[in-house]
């Protein structure tokens, strides 16, 4: 995978973003054969991710963020690579194509912070929902960055469903917040709680 990522080219050796760099805590992870689905959180900060660690050479995975759960991030993690020795930001084109199905054209951002040893690119379609659906059938899951000298990875399919819904549905919760819990639109409850006051 070094060689791989090296012969992109001399800019972006090996990079990482800069906006993955804090550590966040994992917990209530749940495994769904190649698949899991955790909870992270740093702080305040809270989201959910899906995803594919079952690979050496790449983890494949899929944040999503409350207020925002329509719009999940797909990102792939490359690790174990050489320090990156510059920050670095690059878009390319990106394609994503499950098993034999249409193939979904994209776009692939790749990020560096400077001496970290872990890269990530961030794939992105016209349509957030397609790359998500198309995730959730089928065997094999392939990726195709860059036209030019093209970097290829490919994901087993195997619990992604399960893992993708509950990620999706422990989002939708924390976005509602505990006051969600507690609707009342009538004036006459808005009057009686302000009479308690």
């Amino acid at each position: 995978m070094k060689k791989i990522l090296c012969s992109v080219g001399f800019v972006f050796t090996c990079f990482v973003s800069s906006t993955n760099a804090a550590t966040f805590n994992l917990s209530n992870e749940r495994t769904y054969g190649d698949w899991f689905s955790a909870k992270m959180s740093l702080g305040n900060e809270i989201y959910f991710r899906a995803g594919n660690s079952s690979y050496s050479d790449a983890i494949l995975m899929v944040d999503y963020y409350p207020n925002s759960c329509d719009s999940p991030f797909v990102q792939i993690m490359v690790p174990d690579l050489d320090p990156i020795p510059t920050d670095v930001s690059l878009s390319f084109k990106g394609y994503v194509r499950v098993d034999q199905q249409k193939v979904i054209d994209g776009l692939a951002h790749l990020n560096g912070s400077r001496g970290e040893t872990y890269a990530f690119w961030t794939i992105r379609s016209k349509n957030p929902s397609d790359i998500i659906q198309a995730l959730k059938s089928g065997n094999k899951a392939r990726f195709k960055l860059k036209d030019d000298d093209p970097i290829f990875y490919t994901f087993g399919l195997k619990g992604s469903t399960a893992s993708l819904v509950l990620a999706e549905s422990r989002c939708e919760q924390q976005s509602k917040g505990p006051e969600s819990y507690f609707p009342d639109n009538s004036e006459e409850g808005s009057k009686s709680s302000e009479s308690l006051l």
